[in-house]
C-alpha cells in the first residue's frame, strides 16, 4: 500500500515518523489555544473514561496486528530455509545419474536457479515483477528429472526423492512470490491509521499546566504508535526495504555447490 512513498527504507521511514511526531505536539498546540482551559477540563471526567476504553481497545488491535506481521514475515524466511535446503538435496542426489548425463546437467540447472534467486528475485519482487527467467530455469530442470529412466535399483529408489524435491522447490517459489504479493490488507491500514489519529487527538483534550511537560508526553506517546505501525509496516513486506527476510540460507546452499565453505572465526 506504501510502497510507493519507501518508507520501508530507513532514510525515509525514520524521519518521516519523526515528522509526524512532531505534527502531533504542533496539534496540541493548536488545540490548546483554540480552547479555553475551562473548556478542557470540563471534558476529563467523561473523556478519561471514554479514552481508557478506546486506548485499549486500540493497542489490543495493534497489537495482535503486529504478531501477523511478524508471523508472516517468519513465515516467509521458512519457506526461504525450505527452498534453499530442497535445493540442496537436488544438487546431492544429481549425483547419482551422473552416468547417464542427467546428473552434470541438473547440477549445472541447480546453480543457475539458485544465482539467479539470489541475484534477482528480491529486487523483482519488491517492484512487483515475476522473474520468468528463473520460473524458466526451475521449470527445464523439473522436465529433466522426468526425464530420467532409472536402470539400477539406487536409481530407483532415488529418483522418486529427486522429484518429489524438485517439485517442493517449486511450491516453495510460488509460496514466496505470492507472499510477496500480499501484504497488510488496505483495509487494515485504513482502521489502524484511523484509529492512531483518533487515540493522539484525544489526548489533546486533557490538559496539565506545564505544556512544555504534555508535549514531551503527547510526542512519547505519538512516537510508541507510529514505532508499533513501522513495524507492522516492516514485517508485512519481507521482500522489500532494507528490513528484508534473510537470503542467507540461500547463499550458504550456494557455496556449498560451488565447493565454498564459510568460516565465520576466519573473517577479516
Amino acid at each position: 500500500m506504501f510502497s510507493y512513498l519507501k518508507l520501508d527504507n530507513y532514510a525515509v521511514g525514520v524521519p518521516f515518523i519523526v515528522s509526524v511526531v512532531i505534527t502531533s505536539v504542533i496539534g496540541l498546540v493548536f488545540v490548546r489555544r483554540l480552547f479555553r482551559k475551562e473548556q478542557i477540563e470540563a471534558c476529563h471526567q467523561v473523556g478519561g473514561t471514554i479514552i481508557q476504553v478506546m486506548g485499549t481497545l486500540y493497542a489490543v488491535t495493534l497489537g495482535l496486528i503486529v504478531l501477523d506481521a511478524m508471523a508472516k514475515f517468519n513465515a516467509a524466511e521458512s519457506v526461504i530455509l525450505n527452498e534453499s535446503q530442497s535445493l540442496l538435496v537436488v544438487f546431492e542426489l544429481a549425483e547419482q545419474f551422473k552416468d547417464q548425463g542427467k546428473g552434470d546437467a541438473i547440477k549445472q540447472l541447480t546453480e543457475e536457479y539458485i544465482h539467479q534467486v539470489i541475484s534477482n528475485d528480491w529486487e523483482l519482487m519488491s517492484q512487483d515483477i515475476f522473474n520468468y527467467k528463473a520460473h524458466d530455469i526451475l521449470k527445464e530442470l523439473i522436465n529433466v528429472v522426468k526425464k530420467i529412466e532409472p536402470k539400477t535399483e539406487n536409481e530407483k529408489q532415488v529418483l522418486p526423492i529427486l522429484l518429489q524435491e524438485s517439485i517442493s522447490v517449486w511450491k516453495y517459489r510460488v509460496a514466496r512470490v505470492n507472499q510477496s504479493q500480499y501484504g497488510i490488507p488496505p483495509i487494515e491500514w485504513v482502521m489502524l491509521l484511523t484509529g492512531g489519529v483518533i487515540t493522539i487527538v484525544f489526548t489533546y483534550f486533557f490538559r496539565i499546566e506545564n505544556q512544555k511537560v504534555q508535549s514531551i508526553m503527547t510526542g512519547l506517546f505519538t512516537l510508541i504508535i507510529a514505532m508499533n505501525l513501522y513495524m507492522v509496516l516492516l514485517f508485512s513486506e519481507p521482500y522489500t526495504g532494507n528490513f528484508q527476510a534473510s537470503k542467507t540460507s540461500l547463499i550458504t546452499i550456494q557455496g556449498v555447490m560451488r565447493g565454498i565453505y564459510f568460516d565465520k572465526s576466519n573473517k577479516d
